[in-house]
């Protein structure tokens, strides 16, 4: 795609989702990196949720050709009020605020909708490199605190420096 930052390339590389995996995105905004997720999937589908219609109508424009091919739906909406029938494989996000927050309404939210193996990558742009370990560390404590695990931290080596990703899955339940 043409015009993409290169930290979005970098995102759906890691992303990577298969063919037919049922993906969400997480604030989407104008739909940078729909377009990327969405080439790789055949029977799968992007749900690109954001509260912003002016950005919703800027990613419909730019991705048109995969909405109309049924590869990818907008939503229009809050995550916290966010609700569907069919959890998913893999939940992707760039700079949401509630998880270094810690809002736990949205993080309950999104235990329910994620699949017990899926995955979720949240990506981070900071100013620095150097601000990543005290951010992780923050994000990383909220995320326990709600049942989930980080697996990795990945940093991305693109321009700009700065930009992370943390990989999560839900907490396997113990027997107590």
């Amino acid at each position: 795609m043409k015009n993409v930052p290169e930290r979005f390339t970098w995102a759906a590389d890691l992303v990577a989702p298969l063919p037919a995996d049922h993906v969400l995105e997480i604030g989407c905004g104008a739909g940078l990196l729909i377009g990327l997720l969405a080439t790789r999937l055949t029977t799968g589908e992007l749900i690109a949720l954001d509260k912003s219609g002016p950005m919703l109508q800027k990613a419909a424009q730019r991705n048109a050709a995969y909405i109309t091919a049924g590869k990818v739906t907008l939503v229009t909406s809050e995550f916290a009020n966010y609700t569907t029938a069919h959890p998913f494989d893999r939940i992707v996000s760039f700079n949401v605020n509630f998880f270094w927050k810690g809002q736990q309404a949205e993080l309950k939210v999104l235990r329910q909708l994620i699949k017990p193996k899926g995955k979720i990558f949240a990506f981070f742009d900071t100013p620095f490199n150097n601000t990543i370990p005290q951010l992780a560390a923050q994000i990383t404590q909220h995320l326990q605190q709600a049942g989930f695990g980080v697996l990795e931290t990945v940093i991305s080596q693109a321009p700009p420096r700065g930009s992370f990703c943390m990989i999560i899955q839900p907490a396997k339940k113990t027997l107590t």
